[in-house]
């Protein structure tokens, strides 16, 4: 086979130079129809950042630059803060042309305040215990063109959250993404399928879980040849529960209790499924029966003698 190939047909300078040409063409084709699009947003990917729970950004408390996002689990794993971010931007014809500018912040945990030049513009709620939960949001912020001034603008954000030891999940820890400043209709879609994806989706499921779960458990419990359905059951409404803890913004419990209470949540979870598996499978397991009762009271006994400081 290898001596009747033939070798092929050395291509010419002209036709590489007339490919790398089209190839030029192609690529400055596409860069000039997304360069518009860009150009429309800011992305702030550095701030100035303080520590303190004052009314306006400190001025008279050390501060230091940190790179966006500033994930508190790494940066500052001790500290609840509240942590004011300070950025800056340019814009010189915004009241001119009458746009409406916004930012745009992918995550913020657990809430925030935004301030242009000084003043107030939006607030997400509770900034004391308890801080509404605002982990899973993305915010969209209008910014006033009244307050735009022409030429250098300075945007602070107020941010509170949580150390990564007082959470069960390093998600909710505090912290701040990168920050887009750029005009409203460009920023809202994204907004728009964020806020879909990370609240509108987990809702439903959180829902359909309830509904399936409830259903499944009255169904198994009265028919205790198919009580693996109650367990079934059991374990659906126990992840929704989970779940809502991702889109619930405001609860009438401390941080504190609501993490223990979601924490010691997953050895019950851990023994519906177990228990459901084996019931399915036509199995019985006496120490299982046993351990897995005794682990849904040792788990929280455990994380009631470490304390909130050792949730994580």
């Amino acid at each position: 086979i290898l001596h009747n190939l033939r070798p092929m047909p050395a291509p010419s300078i002209a036709l590489h130079a007339s490919c790398r040409r089209a190839l030029l063409l192609a690529m400055l084709g596409l860069l000039a129809l997304a360069a518009p699009a860009s150009a429309q947003v800011l992305r702030i990917s550095s701030a100035l950042s303080a520590v303190g729970d004052t009314a306006v950004f400190p001025i008279d408390v050390p501060t230091r630059t940190v790179a966006l996002p500033d994930d508190w689990a790494d940066s500052r794993p001790d500290s609840a803060g509240p942590v004011w971010y300070r950025v800056a931007f340019v814009s010189n014809r915004v009241r001119e042309r009458g746009d409406l500018l916004a930012l745009y912040i992918e995550r913020v945990c657990t809430n925030l305040e935004v301030f242009v030049n000084g003043k107030l513009v939006h607030s997400g709620g509770r900034m004391e215990t308890p801080v509404t939960h605002n982990c899973n949001h993305p915010q969209l912020v209008s910014l006033p063109a009244a307050l735009i001034q022409p030429g250098v603008n300075t945007l602070d954000i107020k941010v509170v959250g949580y150390p990564v030891a007082r959470v069960a999940s390093r998600q909710r820890a505090g912290g701040l993404s990168a920050l887009d400043v750029g005009l409203q209709a460009d920023l809202a879609p994204v907004h728009g399928r964020l806020t879909a994806l990370q609240v509108g989706i987990p809702q439903g499921v959180s829902a359909t879980l309830l509904l399936m779960g409830g259903f499944m458990f009255v169904l198994g419990s009265m028919n205790r040849r198919e009580s693996y359905l109650a367990y079934f059951g059991a374990l659906s409404v126990g992840w929704a529960i989970i779940q809502a803890r991702l889109w619930l913004q405001e609860l009438p419990l401390s941080s504190a209790t609501a993490e223990f209470l979601l924490a010691s949540m997953l050895p019950f979870i851990t023994f519906a499924a177990v228990q459901f598996l084996l019931r399915y499978a036509g199995r019985r397991e006496r120490w299982l029966n046993l351990a897995l009762p005794l682990q849904c009271a040792l788990m929280p006994l455990t994380l009631w003698v470490a304390g909130p400081e050792r949730l994580n």
